[in-house]
């Protein structure tokens, strides 16, 4: 089954077709919080130099939105149950404030 694209905010999964004409069953729908709003003032440029001269990264995994709202994954890691790996440490550490602190 395939996601409906998240247009709106509202997200459907999976997409129920009306059937014999008995309208669509909404009892599967899924309702995702809608993304914040994109600040399009920032520029990650400056981070990207930043990184690029510390010398001791040697995978790493980005994550982020363009100016027009697409979403940016990008990554030298070649296999994606590593880079999943990374994901989850990383959401245990945003979840505990870890990286604030």
């Amino acid at each position: 089954m395939t996601a409906l694209p998240c247009v709106t905010g509202e997200c459907v999964f999976p997409p129920m077709l009306a059937q014999h004409g008995k309208g669509v069953d909404m009892t599967n729908v899924i309702k995702f919080p809608e993304r914040p709003a994109i600040d399009v003032t920032s520029d990650a440029s400056e981070m990207f130099q930043d990184i690029a001269q510390t010398d001791n990264l040697s995978q790493a995994v980005v994550l982020g939105w363009t100016k027009d709202g697409q979403l940016f994954v990008a990554s030298n890691m070649t296999e994606g149950p590593s880079m999943r790996w990374l994901l989850d440490v990383a959401q245990v550490f945003l979840d505990e404030d870890i990286l604030i602190r």
